[in-house]
């Protein structure tokens, strides 16, 4: 191939990245601004929603930054109202997050519904894992305070 035929193979490429640049911009822009279907404090260990159209939604824990959060006190649970199937949580992998300076909220799973009736039920058990739960002991960090603690799908 001649030198001209491999720069003109490069030019072409610019519009490719471009292009593929916008729509990894729309997709992180869309995961971080969905609505927000419920909100429960984490004393309200079960609460009812409604899902209007299928898609992948997420659950996530909203509190003050720079405080321990108990997401070793619970494991979520959605289960179908109608049914009583229980939905497969998918843990999130790199955990995405977003704050203001003073409060934050960070992704734990995601899980794919159709649209119905769902409970959010709040079990006992871990939402981490161990390797997250010895990381997060090495910090001395201040426990969050529970009743500005919340959940949302």
């Amino acid at each position: 191939m001649s030198k001209t035929v491999i720069q003109l193979f490069f030019f072409c490429l610019i519009p490719v990245g471009v292009f593929i640049l916008i729509r990894a911009i729309r997709l992180v822009k869309k995961s971080f601004s969905g609505d927000i279907l419920l909100e429960i404090p984490f004393s309200g260990k079960i609460s009812d929603f409604e899902i209007t159209k299928s898609g992948v939604y997420s659950i996530w824990h909203k509190g003050q930054v720079f405080r321990k959060a108990p997401l070793h006190l619970f494991k979520p649970s959605v289960r179908n109202s109608t049914s009583s199937e229980e939905l497969a949580l998918i843990p999130s992998v790199f955990r995405p997050n977003t704050n203001n300076g003073r409060i934050g909220r960070t992704e734990l799973f995601r899980f794919s519904a159709a649209a119905g009736k769902y409970q959010l039920k709040l079990m006992e058990g871990s939402s981490i894992t161990q390797c997250e739960r010895a990381i997060s002991n090495l910090f001395p960090l201040k426990p969050v305070d529970l009743g500005n603690y919340f959940i949302q799908i």
